[in-house]
C-alpha cells in the first residue's frame, strides 16, 4: 500500500472515530438530561405533612420531647384551653408566648420536604436524627388534638450551617417519627428546651414613660424615692437624697426604672411554694395611671424570686379623675399575677434592690454575694437590718 492509500485509510479511520464519539457523547447527554430531569421531579419540595395547614384550629397540644442523655427525656406540653389560651403544663398551666406557639403552628405545618436523604439509621446521627429516647440529639415535636389523637409528629435534627434556598428561607435536616426516611427540609420552627422561655414575658405592663415615681426599700426606716425632675422629664432624681450628698446621676436611676417596668420572668411557681419573708425588700412603682405597683423580693445565691400586686390609688391621678379603670386594671393584675412568684434575673435585683449608700457614691455597685441573702430592710425604726 502506497503512503497516500495509508493516509487515506488513516483519515477514514479518525473520521470514524470521531463519528463514535460524536454519538457516544449525544448519548451520554441524553442520559444526562434524563437523570437530571428525574432528580428534579423527585426533589420537587412539597409539605411533609399535607393538609395539616388547614387543621391547625383542632390542635389541643404541642409535645417536645428533648434527649437527656443517660437522663432520658424531658417533655414540653403546652396546651389549649377550653378559651383558646395557650399554657405551659410543666409550670402548672402559667399562660405560654403566644409568638413562640404561633411560630410551631406555622412552622411544622409550613415544613417542606426539599431534598431527600439517608434512610439509613446508621446515618442519622451525623444529622442528628437519632430519636431522643436512643440518646439522640433528635428534637420530636408532635401535634395532638383534643382527643388525644396524634395529628404530626416530626423528629427534628441538625441544622446545616449558613443553608438556604434560593428565597432565603432556612433549612433543617427532619424526618416523619416513624418513618426511616429523611430530608432535608426546608423552613424553620422553635425548638426550645427550656420552660423558662416559653413563658408569657407580659408582668406589669407599665411603660417607662408612664411611670412617676419608684420608691426601694419602701416600708424601709431608708427607702430610695427615685422621682422625675419634672412631670414631662424624662431623667430621675433622687427626691430624699441626703443633704450635701451626690446621687450616681440620671443614666443609672433612669436603669432602675426601666428595670422595674421591664421585668420579665426567667421561670414561674406557685406563690406559695416560694417563701417571702416579712423583711423581703419591697419595690412601689407609681403609674401616672393611677396604680402603684408592688414588687416583693426575695433569694439566695444566683436565684431571686419575686412576686407582684397592685392597687388603685386616687393620689396618683389629677384631682376629680375617675379611678374606676385603675381598680379594674389594678384588679385584673392581680388576677393575674397574684397566684404566681416569678424568677427574675440577678442583675435586675441587684439594680432594685440598691441602698442609699450605694446609690450616693460614684464607684460602680458591687456585685451581691454569692451565696448570701438579699439585705434585710429595716423597718420603721430598726436601722439594724440595713446595710
Amino acid at each position: 500500500m502506497s503512503g497516500r492509500d495509508m493516509n487515506r485509510a488513516a483519515l477514514r479511520r479518525l473520521a470514524i472515530l470521531g463519528i463514535v464519539t460524536v454519538v457516544a457523547v449525544g448519548a451520554a447527554g441524553v442520559a444526562v438530561l434524563r437523570q437530571e430531569s428525574s432528580v428534579q421531579a423527585k426533589f420537587t419540595p412539597e409539605p411533609l405533612f399535607p393538609g395539616l395547614d388547614g387543621q391547625l384550629d383542632r390542635v389541643a397540644r404541642i409535645t417536645y420531647t428533648f434527649g437527656q442523655g443517660l437522663d432520658g427525656v424531658k417533655k414540653i406540653n403546652l396546651e389549649r384551653g377550653t378559651d383558646g389560651r395557650w399554657s405551659v403544663k410543666e409550670r402548672s398551666g402559667y399562660p405560654a408566648r403566644l409568638d413562640k406557639v404561633r411560630a410551631t403552628l406555622l412552622g411544622l405545618s409550613g415544613l417542606e420536604a426539599y431534598e431527600p436523604r439517608t434512610s439509613d439509621p446508621q446515618w442519622y446521627g451525623p444529622l442528628g436524627l437519632t430519636a431522643p429516647e436512643d440518646l439522640g440529639r433528635a428534637t420530636r415535636v408532635e401535634f395532638f388534638d383534643a382527643a388525644g389523637k396524634r395529628m404530626a409528629g416530626l423528629l427534628a435534627g441538625r441544622v446545616p450551617e449558613a443553608t438556604f434556598d434560593v428565597k432565603g428561607e432556612g433549612m433543617i435536616y427532619a424526618r416523619r417519627d416513624g418513618e426511616k426516611q429523611s430530608w432535608l427540609a426546608r423552613g424553620s420552627l422553635p425548638l426550645i428546651a427550656e420552660e423558662g422561655d416559653w413563658l408569657d414575658p407580659t408582668l406589669s405592663g407599665i411603660a417607662p414613660d408612664g411611670i412617676t415615681r419608684v420608691t426601694l426599700w419602701a416600708g424601709s426606716a431608708k427607702p430610695v424615692v427615685i422621682g422625675r425632675t419634672a412631670p414631662d422629664a424624662k431623667d430621675f432624681i433622687i427626691e430624699n437624697l441626703p443633704a450635701g450628698e451626690t446621687g450616681r446621676g440620671a443614666p443609672v436611676l433612669n436603669g432602675i426604672v426601666s428595670a422595674a417596668a421591664g421585668l420579665a420572668p426567667e421561670d414561674v411557681a406557685p406563690a406559695k411554694a416560694i417563701d417571702f419573708p416579712d423583711s423581703s425588700p419591697r419595690v412601689e412603682v407609681d403609674g401616672a395611671n393611677g396604680i402603684k405597683f408592688m414588687i416583693e423580693i426575695t433569694g439566695r445565691g444566683t436565684t431571686y424570686w419575686a412576686r407582684f400586686s397592685a392597687s388603685a390609688d386616687a393620689s396618683l391621678l389629677p384631682a376629680g379623675a375617675d379611678l374606676k379603670p385603675a381598680e379594674a386594671s389594678a384588679k385584673a393584675i392581680n388576677d393575674r399575677l397574684g397566684p404566681w412568684a416569678y424568677e427574675i434575673p440577678q442583675d435586675k435585683s441587684d439594680q432594685l434592690t440598691q441602698t442609699m449608700d450605694q446609690l450616693i457614691h460614684a464607684s460602680e455597685m458591687p456585685p451581691a454575694p454569692s451565696g448570701e441573702n438579699l439585705p434585710v430592710p429595716a423597718q420603721d425604726g430598726d436601722d439594724s437590718g440595713m446595710p
